[in-house]
């Protein structure tokens, strides 16, 4: 007997299988094959190496390979993944085999930072094609071999882009876009690179309109495109969130959120950061870092785009920002271990914020260098985003130097927020308290700048040290007196509960207990959050793991989740510890974290999803006033 599969689809056949295969009835390889696939897009990677196992060696066999090995990417298992997709592309059997091999090839080597090996995949898969079309005339001029073709262009297009080279791609990705006949899948990924060039160059609302266009093309087209949901979503957020555009932040994080898709970009952390960015900017810093905590959490669990590094810099900075010196240290020393190795962008503005964040709690002159070689570096490269970003970095420390510069690159960037910025920076230049006082006068303005004016208002520069002129350090003074008549009292971002700096404690050689996620504000759950229960995994709350408080993820954001300059810059008071009180489920979780056990396997002991494993986890470490496992002791749990 043999198990008939043409009719269910989607989850069905999933089921249909799995039920087939304990059964002991024989399934079709082809079949396998494509359930292998379909379990992957939908993350499921223990059923996809199930079904994929179980394809026997024959013309299927390359293609269950591929299946595999993102079975294994989507674990984490990285080094597995790429064991398994030795030698694929070069003996693929078919052009849809090369393309999935090629890509998810291309994805690991994106992960690992080898961007110069990307234009030798591109040269692989070439040939693949060419042999297959040698090998079999009727190929020729047919729209499959095209669109491998088309593929191969548009990976060497994003080796450049990743190179950090622009101007060539866009040129590119126009004409690719200008073509007659783009199938959809050719559109989005066009679009997508696209975007991620006028992000990085400034152009953010146009970045946000290709995106839109994407995620359309993507709702429109979800059997062929579903996989890509992530990868557009990235760098739509992070557009939307350098505009300040935070309600349609939250309006694509639900709508992601309700599609029930529960990929790494959930699972690992990115939705985590960018909620905690959303509810930093939006005035809420204590439930911010509180998401901070889960995020570098998720993301030490798995990070497909490592984002790690730019999480815990984050991290760090918004800690020494809300005076929280000793968990900023930790975050930085979390940072000095880090193995990942983020893409050049990445690396550039989280070693702005690291330097930031050191200069914060150390005021050593080196890290305000290290600071504006950043920025040079970004404008070199001509990355106005991110020279942006580092620029407005120093400006908040109470940084005079280079106003002409920050102006000039606002004036590059497109938004309102970009054009606000562009105001206050010209009339602290130009030294004009009425256009100053107009911008404070402005709910819109107050709303969208208040990271940035809570800084002036307590910067970490003495003003002997602020560059500058004499007169634009004398308005810097004005300027700090009326934020102080005008800002609510207590947000000061420099003192400590205990009225010592940051910075004079560290010195001091005293400590805070790292608290990233105790600090808890009044909104304790998701608005949108699960539904109660210990496995909530089928609920719509925007939150991963049901634990943390938000409203609003890539990572993230890659995420492409790049725009932290804005939000790491409020002021937070923390409140009086209370006493730790631990679920019974939450000792049992605790106890299999200490003895080395991974969500995963710990979700499979108790019979829970991961997702609830997670979200125990995440409120253990809130209560706990800790932010990694590594900090988790015997002690904790009583």
């Amino acid at each position: 007997r043999r198990l008939d599969l043409r009719r269910p689809t989607g989850e069905s056949l999933l089921r249909q299988v799995d039920w087939a295969l304990n059964c002991g009835l024989p399934v079709p390889p082809q079949q396998l094959v494509t359930v292998a696939g379909l379990a992957n897009s939908l993350f499921s990677s223990r059923f996809a190496h199930r079904a994929a196992g179980a394809v026997p060696d024959g013309p299927y066999r390359g293609a269950a390979q591929v299946e595999l090995a993102r079975a294994q990417f989507h674990k984490g298992e990285y080094a597995q993944a790429e064991e398994l997709l030795g030698g694929v592309l070069q003996h693929a059997g078919d052009l849809a085999t090369a393309k999935s091999a090629a890509v998810l090839r291309a994805q690991l080597l994106l992960r690992n930072g080898a961007v110069d090996a990307l234009d030798g995949l591109a040269d692989e898969w070439a040939t693949a094609v060419d042999r297959l079309e040698a090998a079999q005339p009727r190929l020729a001029g047919t729209p499959a071999v095209v669109l491998s073709r088309t593929g191969c262009r548009l990976l060497r297009i994003q080796a450049m882009i990743a190179g950090g080279l622009f101007a060539s791609p866009e040129t590119e990705l126009l004409q690719v876009l200008d073509a007659d006949g783009a199938s959809p899948e050719v559109e989005l990924v066009a679009r997508t690179l696209l975007a991620d060039v006028f992000g990085a160059t400034g152009r953010l609302q146009s970045a946000a309109a290709l995106t839109r266009r994407a995620l359309d093309l993507l709702h429109g087209n979800e059997a062929e495109l579903l996989g890509y949901y992530e990868i557009v979503l990235a760098p739509h957020i992070t557009a939307l969130i350098r505009l300040g555009e935070y309600d349609d932040v939250t309006a694509e994080l639900e709508r992601y959120a309700g599609s029930g898709l529960r990929g790494p970009f959930y699972f690992g952390g990115s939705v985590t950061l960018a909620a905690a960015i959303i509810e930093i900017l939006q005035s809420r810093p204590a439930q911010g870092l509180e998401l901070l905590a889960a995020a570098v959490e998720g993301l030490r669990q798995l990070d497909l785009e490592n984002l790690l590094p730019l999480a815990l810099a984050v991290a760090a900075h918004t800690a020494a920002t809300a005076g929280l010196a000793g968990l900023a240290e930790s975050y930085l020393a979390g940072l000095a271990d880090a193995e990942e190795r983020p893409l050049h962008r990445l690396r550039l503005v989280g070693e702005g914020f690291a330097a930031a964040a050191r200069f914060r709690l150390y005021q050593v002159p080196a890290d305000l260098d290290q600071l504006r070689a950043l920025m040079a570096e970004a404008k070199q490269l001509g990355l106005i985003s991110d020279e942006l970003d580092l620029r407005l970095l120093a400006l908040r420390l109470g940084s005079l130097d280079g106003l002409d510069d920050l102006v000039k690159v606002a004036e590059l960037s497109e938004g309102a927020a970009a054009s606000l910025l562009t105001s206050l920076v010209r009339a602290l230049r130009d030294e004009d308290m009425a256009a100053f006082l107009r911008i404070l006068d402005n709910p819109s303005s107050r709303h969208i700048l208040q990271p940035t004016l809570q800084n002036l208002r307590t910067p970490v520069l003495a003003p002997e040290d602020a560059a500058g002129t004499t007169g634009q350090r004398d308005f810097l003074a004005q300027v700090k007196r009326q934020l102080q008549k005008s800002l609510p009292s207590g947000t000061s971002l420099d003192t400590a509960p205990n009225g010592r700096s940051a910075s004079g404690r560290a010195r001091a050689g005293g400590r805070t207990r790292p608290a990233g996620a105790s600090l808890t504000g009044p909104a304790g759950a998701s608005r949108m959050g699960t539904a109660g229960g210990e496995d909530a995994a089928g609920t719509a709350g925007i939150t991963p793991a049901g634990g943390t408080a938000a409203t609003a993820s890539t990572g993230g954001t890659r995420a492409s989740v790049e725009p932290w300059t804005h939000a790491a810059d409020a002021g937070v008071e923390p409140p009086q510890a209370a006493p730790v009180k631990l679920t019974r489920r939450e000792h049992e979780i605790g106890g299999l974290v200490l003895e080395g056990m991974q969500n995963a396997d710990i979700a499979e002991r108790l019979g829970l999803s991961v997702r609830t494993v997670e979200g125990h986890i995440y409120r253990m470490f809130a209560k706990l006033h800790i932010s990694s496992r590594e900090e988790l002791e015997l002690g904790h749990l009583g």
